[in-house]
């Protein structure tokens, strides 16, 4: 018994291993004789993809054979043969989707051929890996990766030409690290790019660039719009950036500078300056279904700072898990309590939703309240006037363009609300405020 079988004159058993077990493959039966356990096992090999699958083969080797012909002849592409063979191989190993395959291997010649500087344009030749790009876009190997959206043109400055005094290389050609002067690869994007003479704005549309926007420390400035720097320096915000002149006496005394760009809205807490409002901006009110939409007309004024909502009310900006409770056009804070529809005594919560258990009401209204005609015996303030929140943090200061209020006591002590309601100008827990 051994590696020549059992000379039992039964073919069955031939493939008898040392311990007496019969398998069924001759791999497995030479492994088992081994003499020396440290030697590896002889593996099963790998039957190719396209031998599994007879039927794939014609289609991949015709699509393969792409990287071999005139397409890619320009390119010196050291180990072409490689290439070919990994394509078929993928292409026929790919049941689901066997073009993206094939076109994902072709695309590995088309960047070699891409860092030589050569444009193929393969994939309008290849119809197969053609892309279809978006309504507005084109096409292009090789797009201008400083140009691609407005935000690259204003965001990135480095992307300027610029002007260097000596000794340079020829157009065309720039000087490597050890001094030689070489053609120069240009730096592009494959893929769906806005044509020429446009980019792509924060919506995804093509748009010419004398359209785009401008930015100073993340805010952004209509085209045309023009601040001083230093009262030297006029910028002016031409196709996405800031082109720099010397002012004029008159544009001197006119224009505004930097700073008071960035004063305009800084006393008003979470509020920034933008020359550019939206009429209808995010609110507590309509946060969840607020979309951005183009501006029609652009008017400056401030805006509540990213990651703040503007609370209708109050006109405070506050943080989205802040925005207060809302009934008949007035806000309430957690924990606040009203009286509403069918004696119910409703408590704000926390997630701006109102926890109402029917109870008896109140028949006394205070100052500048009325009793609501039909509702029960509750109370709402008079026109012209709105129901004041307590208030939780001692010492907490809000600030908008109409008042000044600061939490004392659980209440909020308010000035120049324009007619004071309460003596010493103080809002008081539950009573009504004049707008």
């Amino acid at each position: 018994m051994g590696l020549f079988g059992t000379y039992s004159d039964d073919p069955d058993d031939d493939f008898m291993t040392p311990s007496g077990q019969i398998v069924n493959d001759a791999l497995t039966f030479g492994n088992s004789w081994k003499t020396e356990s440290s030697c590896p096992d002889q593996l099963i090999p790998t039957p190719h993809p396209c031998d599994l699958n007879p039927s794939a083969r014609p289609a991949a080797e015709k699509i393969c054979s792409a990287v071999k012909g005139d397409i890619f002849q320009r390119c010196n592409i050291s180990d072409i043969d490689a290439v070919y063979e990994n394509c078929v191989y993928d292409t026929c190993l790919c049941q689901d989707n066997p073009n993206k395959c094939s076109c994902d291997n072709i695309e590995v010649a088309a960047e070699v051929c891409g860092r030589q500087g050569i444009i193929t344009d393969w994939r309008q030749k290849i119809p197969e890996c053609a892309i279809q790009c978006p309504p507005g876009q084109v096409y292009q190997e090789c797009g201008d990766s400083c140009a691609r959206t407005c935000e690259d043109l204003s965001m990135r400055p480095d992307c300027f030409p610029r002007c260097v005094e000596g000794c340079n290389c020829a157009p065309g050609t720039t000087m490597d690290e050890s001094g030689r002067c070489i053609p120069i690869v240009p730096r592009c994007v494959e893929g769906c790019n806005c044509a020429p003479g446009t980019t792509m704005d924060e919506s995804g549309r093509c748009i010419p660039i004398e359209e785009c926007k401008c930015r100073i420390k993340n805010i952004v400035y209509p085209p045309g719009f023009q601040y001083l720097k230093n009262n030297t320096v006029l910028l002016t915000c031409e196709n996405a950036r800031w082109n720099q002149t010397v002012p004029t006496p008159e544009q001197q005394k006119t224009i505004p500078t930097e700073a008071e760009l960035q004063e305009r809205c800084s006393r008003f807490d979470f509020m920034d300056y933008t020359p550019c409002k939206y009429p209808d901006p995010k609110t507590c009110q309509n946060m969840d279904e607020f979309e951005i939409m183009p501006i029609p007309k652009c008017e400056e004024g401030c805006e509540c700072t990213d990651g703040f909502v503007l609370d209708e009310v109050s006109k405070f900006c506050v943080r989205p898990e802040e925005c207060p409770c809302f009934d008949r056009g007035h806000s309430y804070e957690e924990g606040n309590v009203v009286i509403k529809e069918g004696c119910n005594r409703c408590v704000c919560m926390r997630d701006g939703s109102w926890d109402c258990k029917e109870e008896d009401c109140s028949s006394v209204c205070v100052g500048n309240e009325v009793r609501e005609v039909d509702k029960c015996i509750a109370c709402i303030c008079v026109g012209g006037f709105w129901q004041c929140s307590v208030c939780k943090t001692e010492g907490e200061t809000r600030r908008n363009e109409r008042a000044t209020c600061t939490c004392r006591g659980g209440q909020w002590r308010c000035t120049n609300w324009g007619t004071a309601i309460s003596e010493n100008n103080q809002a008081e827990d539950q009573g009504c405020c004049d707008l």
